[in-house]
Protein backbone atom coordinates (compact mmCIF):
# COMPACT_ATOMS: atom_id res chain seq x y z
CA UNK A 1 0.00 0.00 0.00
CA UNK A 2 1.11 3.46 -0.66
CA UNK A 3 1.77 6.26 1.69
CA UNK A 4 -1.01 8.25 0.22
CA UNK A 5 -3.24 5.59 0.52
CA UNK A 6 -2.59 4.63 4.08
CA UNK A 7 -2.53 8.34 4.47
CA UNK A 8 -6.14 8.46 3.35
CA UNK A 9 -6.86 5.60 5.59
CA UNK A 10 -5.96 6.68 8.25
CA UNK A 11 -7.67 10.21 7.85
CA UNK A 12 -11.13 7.90 7.47
CA UNK A 13 -10.11 6.49 10.33
CA UNK A 14 -10.27 10.06 12.27
CA UNK A 15 -5.86 9.37 12.61
CA UNK A 16 -5.71 13.26 11.36
CA UNK A 17 -1.63 13.43 13.01
CA UNK A 18 -0.82 10.12 11.75
CA UNK A 19 -2.50 10.86 8.09
CA UNK A 20 -0.39 14.22 7.93
CA UNK A 21 2.54 12.29 8.86
CA UNK A 22 2.26 9.74 6.16
CA UNK A 23 1.19 12.25 3.66
CA UNK A 24 4.51 14.02 4.52
CA UNK A 25 6.11 10.91 3.86
CA UNK A 26 4.97 10.66 0.25
CA UNK A 27 5.79 14.22 -0.58
CA UNK A 28 9.12 14.01 0.65
CA UNK A 29 9.79 10.78 -1.44
CA UNK A 30 9.41 13.07 -4.71
CA UNK A 31 10.99 15.83 -3.23
CA UNK A 32 14.32 14.68 -2.35
CA UNK A 33 14.81 14.06 -5.90
CA UNK A 34 17.89 16.40 -7.33
CA UNK A 35 16.12 19.32 -9.23
CA UNK A 36 13.05 19.15 -7.53
CA UNK A 37 11.75 22.98 -7.10
CA UNK A 38 8.82 23.58 -4.73
CA UNK A 39 6.32 23.92 -7.66
CA UNK A 40 7.06 20.41 -8.65
CA UNK A 41 5.49 17.50 -8.78
CA UNK A 42 2.11 17.91 -9.90
CA UNK A 43 -1.18 17.32 -9.40
CA UNK A 44 -0.14 14.32 -6.67
CA UNK A 45 1.76 17.02 -4.72
CA UNK A 46 -1.04 19.66 -5.17
CA UNK A 47 -3.34 17.04 -3.43
CA UNK A 48 -0.89 15.68 -0.91
CA UNK A 49 -0.72 19.43 0.23
CA UNK A 50 -4.45 20.05 0.46
CA UNK A 51 -4.77 16.47 2.26
CA UNK A 52 -2.14 17.67 4.89
CA UNK A 53 -4.25 20.72 5.10
CA UNK A 54 -7.17 19.14 6.01
CA UNK A 55 -5.43 17.21 8.59
CA UNK A 56 -4.33 20.26 10.27
CA UNK A 57 -7.51 21.54 10.12
CA UNK A 58 -9.53 18.90 12.01
CA UNK A 59 -6.98 19.35 14.62
CA UNK A 60 -7.44 22.95 14.44
CA UNK A 61 -4.06 24.32 13.24
CA UNK A 62 -5.36 26.70 11.00
CA UNK A 63 -2.14 28.53 10.32
CA UNK A 64 0.14 25.56 9.17
CA UNK A 65 -3.08 24.35 7.19
CA UNK A 66 -3.63 27.70 5.54
CA UNK A 67 0.75 27.44 4.86
CA UNK A 68 -0.28 23.75 2.79
CA UNK A 69 -3.25 25.17 0.41
CA UNK A 70 -1.23 28.20 -0.23
CA UNK A 71 1.78 25.13 -1.07
CA UNK A 72 -1.13 23.80 -3.52
CA UNK A 73 -2.16 26.65 -5.36
CA UNK A 74 1.85 27.49 -5.77
CA UNK A 75 1.43 23.89 -8.03
CA UNK A 76 -2.20 24.85 -9.66
CA UNK A 77 -3.08 28.19 -9.00
CA UNK A 78 -7.05 26.64 -10.18
CA UNK A 79 -7.34 24.66 -7.37
CA UNK A 80 -10.57 25.01 -5.86
CA UNK A 81 -10.02 22.82 -3.17
CA UNK A 82 -7.32 24.37 -1.38
CA UNK A 83 -8.83 28.01 -2.32
CA UNK A 84 -11.81 26.93 -0.41
CA UNK A 85 -9.95 25.26 2.60
CA UNK A 86 -7.77 28.65 2.53
CA UNK A 87 -10.87 30.64 2.89
CA UNK A 88 -12.26 28.43 5.60
CA UNK A 89 -8.93 28.48 7.61
CA UNK A 90 -8.55 32.44 7.62
CA UNK A 91 -12.21 32.44 8.50
CA UNK A 92 -10.84 30.79 11.51
CA UNK A 93 -7.77 33.26 12.09
CA UNK A 94 -9.90 36.01 11.92
CA UNK A 95 -8.45 37.29 8.83
CA UNK A 96 -11.50 38.16 6.60
CA UNK A 97 -10.46 40.04 4.13
CA UNK A 98 -8.32 37.08 2.81
CA UNK A 99 -11.19 34.42 3.02
CA UNK A 100 -13.96 36.77 1.27
CA UNK A 101 -10.66 36.56 -1.73
CA UNK A 102 -10.66 33.01 -1.64
CA UNK A 103 -14.21 32.24 -1.55
CA UNK A 104 -14.61 35.12 -4.59
CA UNK A 105 -11.92 33.48 -6.34
CA UNK A 106 -13.22 29.65 -5.43
CA UNK A 107 -16.75 30.86 -7.16
CA UNK A 108 -15.18 32.35 -10.22
CA UNK A 109 -13.32 29.49 -11.32
CA UNK A 110 -16.14 27.38 -10.79
CA UNK A 111 -18.04 29.42 -12.75
CA UNK A 112 -16.27 30.02 -15.39
CA UNK A 113 -14.87 26.48 -15.45
CA UNK A 114 -11.22 27.25 -15.39
CA UNK A 115 -8.92 24.46 -16.39
CA UNK A 116 -7.87 22.27 -13.54
CA UNK A 117 -7.96 18.64 -12.09
CA UNK A 118 -10.12 19.42 -9.59
CA UNK A 119 -13.52 19.05 -10.29
CA UNK A 120 -14.82 18.79 -6.82
CA UNK A 121 -17.17 22.32 -6.76
CA UNK A 122 -18.74 22.41 -9.78
CA UNK A 123 -22.52 22.03 -9.75
CA UNK A 124 -24.86 24.71 -9.29
CA UNK A 125 -25.45 23.12 -5.47
CA UNK A 126 -21.76 23.17 -4.53
CA UNK A 127 -21.36 26.91 -6.21
CA UNK A 128 -24.32 27.97 -3.43
CA UNK A 129 -22.46 26.16 -0.58
CA UNK A 130 -19.68 28.64 -1.07
CA UNK A 131 -21.57 31.37 -1.55
CA UNK A 132 -22.92 30.69 1.56
CA UNK A 133 -19.76 30.81 3.09
CA UNK A 134 -18.62 34.15 1.59
CA UNK A 135 -21.69 35.71 2.89
CA UNK A 136 -21.48 34.33 6.11
CA UNK A 137 -17.57 35.68 6.16
CA UNK A 138 -18.52 39.09 4.90
CA UNK A 139 -21.09 39.21 8.22
CA UNK A 140 -18.57 37.97 10.39
CA UNK A 141 -16.02 40.52 9.26
CA UNK A 142 -18.70 43.27 9.92
CA UNK A 143 -19.37 42.08 13.00
CA UNK A 144 -15.88 41.83 13.96
CA UNK A 145 -15.47 45.09 12.87
CA UNK A 146 -18.22 46.45 15.01
CA UNK A 147 -16.62 44.45 18.01
CA UNK A 148 -13.18 46.08 17.46
CA UNK A 149 -14.85 49.72 16.97
CA UNK A 150 -16.66 49.21 20.32
CA UNK A 151 -13.61 47.88 22.18
CA UNK A 152 -11.27 50.90 21.05
CA UNK A 153 -14.14 52.89 21.67
CA UNK A 154 -14.39 51.85 25.38
CA UNK A 155 -10.54 51.84 25.97
CA UNK A 156 -10.73 55.70 24.68
CA UNK A 157 -13.00 55.93 27.30
CA UNK A 158 -11.58 54.79 29.96
CA UNK A 159 -8.13 56.46 29.53
CA UNK A 160 -10.09 59.54 29.19
CA UNK A 161 -11.53 59.13 32.37
CA UNK A 162 -8.22 57.85 33.57
CA UNK A 163 -6.65 61.16 32.43
CA UNK A 164 -9.42 63.12 34.21
CA UNK A 165 -9.10 61.59 37.37
CA UNK A 166 -5.48 61.91 36.86
CA UNK A 167 -5.89 65.36 36.40
CA UNK A 168 -8.25 66.71 38.77
CA UNK A 169 -8.47 63.34 41.60
CA UNK A 170 -5.17 62.86 41.96
CA UNK A 171 -4.04 66.57 42.47
CA UNK A 172 -3.51 68.34 45.57
CA UNK A 173 -5.86 70.99 45.26
CA UNK A 174 -8.80 68.30 44.70
CA UNK A 175 -7.77 66.57 47.63
CA UNK A 176 -7.56 69.95 49.52
CA UNK A 177 -11.19 71.24 48.62
CA UNK A 178 -12.79 67.98 48.99
CA UNK A 179 -11.33 66.14 52.09
CA UNK A 180 -9.86 68.72 54.20
CA UNK A 181 -10.79 68.50 57.93
CA UNK A 182 -12.67 65.16 57.19
CA UNK A 183 -12.03 62.06 59.49
CA UNK A 184 -10.02 59.94 57.19
CA UNK A 185 -6.55 59.67 55.70
CA UNK A 186 -5.68 61.01 52.15
CA UNK A 187 -5.09 57.35 51.48
CA UNK A 188 -9.24 56.76 51.87
CA UNK A 189 -9.28 55.18 55.46
CA UNK A 190 -10.96 56.39 58.12
CA UNK A 191 -9.23 57.60 61.21
CA UNK A 192 -9.09 55.64 64.43
CA UNK A 193 -12.55 54.32 65.54
CA UNK A 194 -13.39 55.99 68.88
CA UNK A 195 -16.82 55.53 70.49
CA UNK A 196 -19.42 58.28 69.87
CA UNK A 197 -17.51 59.68 67.01
CA UNK A 198 -18.66 61.51 64.17
CA UNK A 199 -18.44 60.68 60.38
CA UNK A 200 -19.21 61.96 57.05
CA UNK A 201 -20.51 60.02 54.79
CA UNK A 202 -21.82 61.33 51.11
CA UNK A 203 -22.41 64.89 52.08
CA UNK A 204 -24.37 63.42 55.21
CA UNK A 205 -23.22 63.11 59.22
CA UNK A 206 -23.10 59.93 61.54
CA UNK A 207 -22.97 59.57 64.96
CA UNK A 208 -21.34 55.88 65.70
CA UNK A 209 -23.32 54.26 69.47
CA UNK A 210 -21.51 52.66 71.52
CA UNK A 211 -22.86 49.02 69.76
CA UNK A 212 -21.25 50.48 66.71
CA UNK A 213 -24.22 51.46 64.90
CA UNK A 214 -24.83 54.90 63.42
CA UNK A 215 -27.42 57.48 63.75
CA UNK A 216 -28.24 60.03 61.53
CA UNK A 217 -27.80 63.15 63.48
CA UNK A 218 -28.24 65.93 60.39
CA UNK A 219 -30.40 65.00 57.62
CA UNK A 220 -34.24 65.72 58.20
CA UNK A 221 -35.82 63.01 56.27
CA UNK A 222 -33.67 60.46 58.56
CA UNK A 223 -33.00 58.39 55.00
CA UNK A 224 -30.60 55.30 55.60
CA UNK A 225 -27.17 55.54 54.15
CA UNK A 226 -26.88 53.92 50.56
CA UNK A 227 -24.12 53.42 48.53
CA UNK A 228 -24.05 52.60 44.60
CA UNK A 229 -23.48 49.16 43.56
CA UNK A 230 -23.21 46.71 40.20
CA UNK A 231 -25.98 45.23 40.99
CA UNK A 232 -27.59 48.88 40.24
CA UNK A 233 -30.39 48.65 37.45
CA UNK A 234 -29.68 49.51 33.74
CA UNK A 235 -32.32 52.06 33.99
CA UNK A 236 -29.79 55.14 34.96
CA UNK A 237 -27.57 54.46 31.61
CA UNK A 238 -29.30 57.46 29.95
CA UNK A 239 -26.39 58.18 27.44
CA UNK A 240 -25.69 55.26 25.98
CA UNK A 241 -27.13 51.44 25.11
CA UNK A 242 -26.89 49.11 28.03
CA UNK A 243 -26.01 45.89 27.23
CA UNK A 244 -27.94 44.16 30.02
CA UNK A 245 -30.94 45.75 28.47
CA UNK A 246 -30.00 44.95 24.63
CA UNK A 247 -30.13 40.92 25.99
CA UNK A 248 -33.15 41.61 28.36
CA UNK A 249 -31.27 40.53 31.73
CA UNK A 250 -30.45 41.84 35.16
CA UNK A 251 -27.57 42.42 36.44
CA UNK A 252 -27.67 39.69 38.75
CA UNK A 253 -28.14 37.11 35.87
CA UNK A 254 -25.84 34.27 35.77
CA UNK A 255 -23.65 33.39 32.72
CA UNK A 256 -25.89 30.41 31.94
CA UNK A 257 -29.48 32.92 31.84
CA UNK A 258 -26.87 35.24 29.63
CA UNK A 259 -26.17 32.58 26.97
CA UNK A 260 -30.05 31.48 26.78
CA UNK A 261 -30.84 35.55 26.58
CA UNK A 262 -28.04 35.79 24.05
CA UNK A 263 -29.44 32.75 21.91
CA UNK A 264 -32.79 33.78 22.09
CA UNK A 265 -32.09 37.84 20.80
CA UNK A 266 -29.53 36.51 18.12
CA UNK A 267 -32.58 34.36 16.48
CA UNK A 268 -34.90 36.97 17.15
CA UNK A 269 -32.65 39.50 15.03
CA UNK A 270 -31.03 37.26 12.90
CA UNK A 271 -30.73 38.81 9.46
CA UNK A 272 -31.77 36.01 7.66
CA UNK A 273 -34.85 35.71 9.87
CA UNK A 274 -36.02 38.36 10.44
CA UNK A 275 -36.41 41.18 7.27
CA UNK A 276 -36.85 44.28 9.62
CA UNK A 277 -34.50 47.22 8.71
CA UNK A 278 -33.18 47.60 11.75
CA UNK A 279 -33.03 43.88 12.77
CA UNK A 280 -29.50 43.87 11.41
CA UNK A 281 -28.39 46.59 13.58
CA UNK A 282 -29.87 44.99 16.59
CA UNK A 283 -27.93 41.82 16.13
CA UNK A 284 -24.98 43.40 16.07
CA UNK A 285 -25.55 44.71 19.37
CA UNK A 286 -26.96 41.59 20.70
CA UNK A 287 -23.01 40.10 19.63
CA UNK A 288 -21.41 43.10 20.94
CA UNK A 289 -23.46 42.85 24.82
CA UNK A 290 -22.93 39.18 24.79
CA UNK A 291 -18.89 39.47 23.73
CA UNK A 292 -18.59 41.58 27.05
CA UNK A 293 -21.10 40.25 29.28
CA UNK A 294 -19.92 36.52 28.85
CA UNK A 295 -16.24 36.96 29.52
CA UNK A 296 -15.92 37.56 33.05
CA UNK A 297 -13.42 40.45 33.20
CA UNK A 298 -14.82 42.16 30.62
CA UNK A 299 -18.05 42.25 32.37
CA UNK A 300 -16.41 43.34 35.73
CA UNK A 301 -15.01 46.28 33.90
CA UNK A 302 -18.03 46.69 32.30
CA UNK A 303 -19.61 47.01 35.40
CA UNK A 304 -17.44 49.15 37.16
CA UNK A 305 -17.08 51.48 34.01
CA UNK A 306 -21.02 52.06 34.44
CA UNK A 307 -20.75 52.61 38.30
CA UNK A 308 -18.11 55.04 37.75
CA UNK A 309 -19.69 57.05 35.49
CA UNK A 310 -22.74 56.93 37.03
CA UNK A 311 -20.92 58.71 40.18
CA UNK A 312 -20.51 61.97 38.25
CA UNK A 313 -24.71 62.54 37.91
Amino acid sequence: MSAKAEGDNLFRSGKYDSAAIRYNVCLKIDSEKPGRLATSGGRLHAILHCNRAACLMATKRFREAAKECSAALRIHANYRKAMLRRGRCYVKMHRFKEAIADFNACIEAAVKGKETFDHSIKTKEQIEVVKKELEEAKRAKRDHETAERAKADRERREQEKQRWYDENVNSEDWYNTNFSGRNYSRGGKYGEKKNGSSRNRGGYAYNQQNDGSYSNREHPNNHQYRRSSSKASCEDDEEEVCHYSILSVTVQSDSTAIKKAYHRMALKYHPDKNKDPEAATMFRKVQTAYEILSDRKSRREYDMERNFAKSFY
